[in-house]
């Protein structure tokens, strides 16, 4: 291989890694909203369950 073609092939990995790397962020940041969303749903539920086992004031 002649140094253009490896110039040309290290440009392709860095952008391949990059491209994954950001994947790999999004990926990320999507489950830590899902896990605040589950948190809320639970927290929510249970003060609702709490609410109704104590009756009307």
């Amino acid at each position: 291989m002649n140094k253009n073609q490896q110039g040309s092939l290290t440009v392709v990995a860095v952008i391949y890694i990059g491209i994954l790397v950001t994947c790999l962020i999004f990926q990320c940041v999507s489950y830590q909203r899902e896990l605040s969303t589950i948190h809320d749903m639970t927290t929510s539920y249970q003060l609702k369950s709490h609410e109704l086992k104590r009756g009307p004031k």
